[in-house]
């Protein structure tokens, strides 16, 4: 057992399952180490390299040395010579391209091929630049002119299309004119210093090219990336889109299935109930409604997780983190159920902090912590955290099932579940680990899973890691009962009569006075009505008739009582808008389905004027 565990702890990684941000530097380029890439390659095109070599250098050559044995005197010997060097030059490069071709080297590769055609194309310049050194006799004006216009020509079209690489441009422009030259003036008369001087007075030029070359080349190839990257992020875009909407049509679908049980059920209880004959009867169907009702209440609140998740992002506020207390209170929280299934639950002490939203990690944890008890029947669970560079690995492992490896490409979707094919409700929903994955996905957490049938399974989450946060104080006393106080009067506006009922009939039961509501001047009228000292609170719903809103009518309260009245807004919705409209009006937000202990913690804060927090992640 230990030894799984160390194990575990040190190979866990890259496992198997979902990576939310997995890191892949070796695929990811930056757009300057994309276009360097990009200009490489060019020179290896088959528009720059074979055809302008094959063809314009060596019917060049061919034509220089037919002009200077047919009109000037040279020596036909030296001639082929001269023919035969660059004719070799040529058919190198050649190989070259063809090689090049047929390796489609990686970019890490490119810079060493990039270098060997520098070189092949210094080599093809040099052979160009014996043709005076060769064929020139003295007194022939022929066998020098013809000669150099073909270095002047070679040279400066082979600027352009070396250019992509600089090395390549400066041995072509070098090597082409400077040996000639060079010769030329330490044969010393006047026909060779002008020749001398004309080669070297090209050499701007042929610089000029080049650079010009490399630009116009960088653009087309910026450009050809953007309309790249365009495409790239189009059919991203795309595949998101068509993702979304095959996952939301599959989660429609089960959850529709998922709801139709109950209500079925309900349906049939329903008849059943009114027509009982005798108090037994209508106890053991009323248990059964009671059930039904339960499990509908469940499966609202477990798909709202889920809706909610959106919103719960872009509301996310990132704060320093202590690991150590959050598994304290974690493991307190699953401690209970851990030991009644005879399992031991241990924290890893660290002194650890990291910086996330303290709501959506605890979320992430519980879910998982959740899993690792339900499916491990009998071992250990370890929760604990190491450092992984600027970052905090969160890892949950325990001693349970396992998951094979077909499954753990199935774990992260809505409703999937290991062991419950036959999806029996009292086992879960399968949204707990859906519920990660979107998390995780969203707030950029790489997530992974390693797992092994029958020894248990290795969960884990990295966040960015954080220095110790200062003491603050809290905001609320820790003496304070809130237990022994709750406000004494609530009033209602709500436009469904049943959530209203049902509300009266709570609030009441609670001791509370109960006042409701059915339009804007009854609100106000109740209001004024109240000692300025005992305000009640009221409890808006959202949605009103007409196109209303409860955000509207909380701003007719606020015109006539400031702030003054406490407004708690009732909201099934996760519209960022309506979020951030109630955040203005410093407005709590409870979320359908209301849930009993939620309400009645906000009614004692209320009354304890406790500083609550604004937004229900329930």
């Amino acid at each position: 057992m230990a030894a799984h565990f160390r194990a575990a702890w040190r190979k866990q990684p890259n496992g198997s399952g979902i990576q939310s941000d997995p890191s892949r530097a070796d695929l990811v380029h930056t757009k300057f180490d994309a276009v360097a890439a990009e200009r490489i390659r060019a020179l290896y095109r088959p528009h720059t390299s074979r055809f302008f070599f094959l063809g314009f250098s060596t019917l060049g050559a061919i034509l220089v040395a037919l002009l200077c044995l047919h009109i000037g005197r040279a020596d036909w010997m030296r001639v082929l010579l001269w023919l035969g060097g660059i004719a070799g030059a040529d058919i190198c490069l050649s190989l070259l391209d063809r090689s090049f071709r047929h390796n489609a080297p990686k970019d890490n590769q490119l810079l060493s091929w990039a270098w060997a055609r520098a070189i092949a194309s210094g080599a093809r310049a040099l052979a160009w630049s014996s043709g005076p050194i060769l064929m020139y006799q003295h007194g022939d004006i022929v066998s020098l002119i013809v000669p150099l216009w073909g270095i002047i020509n070679l040279t400066a079209a082979s600027a352009y299309t070396a250019a992509p690489f600089l090395p390549s441009l400066i041995a072509t422009g070098l090597a082409g004119i400077l040996p000639a030259a060079c010769w030329l003036l330490a044969q010393g008369t006047d026909v060779t210093r002008l020749g001398a001087a004309l080669l070297l007075l090209a050499l701007p030029f042929v610089g000029f090219l080049g650079v010009l070359g490399r630009r116009n080349i960088t653009a087309l190839i910026e450009g050809r990336l953007e309309l790249a990257g365009l495409l790239e992020r189009q059919q991203l875009q795309t595949r998101l889109v068509e993702d979304a909407m095959t996952e939301r049509t599959r989660f429609f679908t089960s959850v529709s299935h998922d709801l139709k049980q109950p209500l079925q059920a309900l349906s049939l209880y329903a008849p059943l109930l009114l027509s009982a004959k005798d108090d037994g009867s209508r106890r053991d169907i009323a248990t059964r409604v009671i059930e039904c009702v339960t499990t509908l209440e469940r499966q609202f609140s477990a798909i709202l997780k889920v809706a909610d998740i959106d919103a719960s992002l872009r509301q996310a506020r990132p704060a320093p983190i202590s690991l150590q207390a959050l598994f304290v209170r974690l493991a307190d929280q699953f401690r209970p159920d851990a030991e009644a299934k005879g399992l031991r639950l241990k924290t890893v002490p660290t002194s650890l902090w990291c910086w996330a939203p303290s709501d959506l990690l605890e979320r992430v944890l519980l879910n998982l912590l959740s899993n690792a008890v339900k499916y491990t029947r009998q071992g250990t669970i370890l929760l604990g955290a190491r450092k992984i560079g600027r970052a905090v690995r969160i890892c949950v492992v325990d001693t349970g099932i396992g998951i094979s490896q077909e499954e753990q490409l199935k774990i992260f979707d809505e409703f999937y579940q290991v062991g419950n094919s036959g999806r029996a409700r009292e086992l879960g929903y399968g949204l707990g680990l859906s519920i990660v994955r979107r998390l995780c996905t969203g707030m950029q957490w790489p997530v992974a899973c390693k797992s092994a049938v029958g020894r248990g399974s290795l969960f884990s989450v990295e966040v960015p890691r954080a220095e110790r946060a200062p003491r603050t104080p809290t905001g609320l006393d820790a003496s304070t009962d809130l237990q022994s106080t709750m406000t004494q009067k609530v009033v209602i506006f709500e436009d469904d009569a049943l959530v209203e009922d049902a509300l009266t009939r709570l609030l009441t039961s609670w001791g509370i006075s109960v006042v409701s509501c059915r339009n804007e001047m009854e609100l106000l009228e109740v209001l004024q009505s109240s000692p300025p000292d005992a305000l009640p609170h009221v409890l808006l719903d959202h949605r009103l008739g007409n196109g209303a809103t409860g955000l509207d009518l909380a701003d007719q309260v606020g015109k006539s009582f400031g702030n003054r009245v406490r407004l708690t807004l009732m909201t099934a919705e996760t519209d960022k808008a309506v979020m951030d409209g109630a955040a203005r009006r410093n407005i709590v937000v409870l979320r359908k389905p209301i849930k009993p202990i939620r309400l009645r913690a906000i009614l004692r804060a209320h009354t304890a004027g406790a500083n609550i927090k604004r937004c229900d992640p329930s």
